[in-house]
């Protein structure tokens, strides 16, 4: 017999913003879609499991930058292969004609998990994927990867030996309060000339509150897991839209803060679940949000309003 999974509870930045953005969605997300990928879970399930794997136009776009930089950072620290922007924007144009072809063709109806879903085919949003908006966002991308590409991080990072990389867009995880912490730094490494350990965080969208809150966040896991105190981190927010940088700073207070802003997001999300131990939350106790322009974005908001008119739902065969 195969191993059962386990809906153990968790926390993640991506995790704790969608709990503040609506507790409907929060749910279908992390407990109504809960064994969706089996054929023989309800219907709700396999719907709300499809659903949490489609990524937007937007995300969609920043995801193919961060996995393109992964891709050329990895393979110059294991073969020394040097960053080339014309190769990195050829990569990603393969990756953007594949994702597109994917969506259009329905191809995450058997494989939601590993096949491209756009929120915009998803539901018709015929505005967002007009030619004028596609090629902004594909100018974006590359425009993106020429930033990376001609800014001082290639040639820094041809310095290094392996050892000096501590994660490239490696999921690993600490832990608070006996609850998991997930993490995905972009970037981290020894710098060769002061010693420290850099944590970068690229950004493809504008600047947020919450983006010190992150890096804080990997600061902390860097304490835990290599035990490299925060007086030994500089963090970097590196927006690559726009080519501007920014330090973040990483004190002692700051990772408090950011620990004790962990805390209160587990708590809340723990006591909106009726049996906390169990980590089983139920619908009725997870109400959809107030703020109905929210709901335009969202990628659950089928499993609220009905399949009807929805060319994705059509598209899977989905029951009005």
């Amino acid at each position: 017999m195969g191993r059962a999974f386990v809906n153990r509870f968790s926390w993640s930045n991506s995790r704790a913003k969608l709990f503040s953005r609506c507790l409907r969605a929060y749910w279908w997300r992390y407990y109504g879609h809960w064994g969706g990928w089996s054929y023989s879970a309800d219907v709700d399930a396999r719907v709300a499991y499809r659903l949490g794997k489609m990524d937007s136009l937007a995300t969609w776009a920043g995801s193919i930058v961060h996995d393109t930089i992964q891709e050329a950072i990895e393979e110059l620290r294991d073969r020394g292969t040097a960053i080339n922007a014309d190769h990195l924007q050829g990569r990603a144009r393969e990756k953007l004609r594949q994702g597109w072809v994917e969506s259009k063709s329905g191809a995450w109806i058997r494989r939601p998990k590993h096949a491209i879903n756009l929120r915009e085919h998803y539901f018709g949003d015929g505005e967002a994927l007009s030619r004028p908006a596609t090629d902004t966002t594909a100018a974006k991308v590359y425009g993106c990867l020429l930033r990376f590409s001609t800014g001082p991080y290639p040639k820094l990072l041809k310095r290094l030996r392996p050892e000096d990389f501590r994660n490239v867009e490696r999921l690993d995880s600490m832990e608070i309060d006996g609850s998991t912490v997930y993490v995905k730094p972009d970037l981290a490494f020894y710098h060769p000339d002061d010693g420290l350990l850099w944590l970068i965080d690229w950004k493809t969208g504008r600047p947020r509150l919450e983006d010190d809150l992150q890096l804080a966040t990997y600061a902390l896991f860097a304490k835990a897991k290599w035990g490299v105190e925060p007086s030994r981190v500089r963090g970097v927010l590196s927006y690559l839209a726009s080519g501007e940088e920014r330090q973040v700073e990483l004190s002692t207070d700051a990772l408090h803060a950011a620990r004790e802003s962990i805390r209160a997001s587990m708590q809340a999300m723990k006591t909106a679940l009726r049996e906390p131990d169990e980590n089983m939350g139920l619908q009725q106790d997870f109400p959809q949000t107030d703020d109905k322009s929210r709901c335009s974005s969202c990628n659950f908001r089928q499993l609220c309003t009905g399949s009807e008119g929805i060319p994705g739902a059509i598209l899977a065969g989905d029951p009005l």
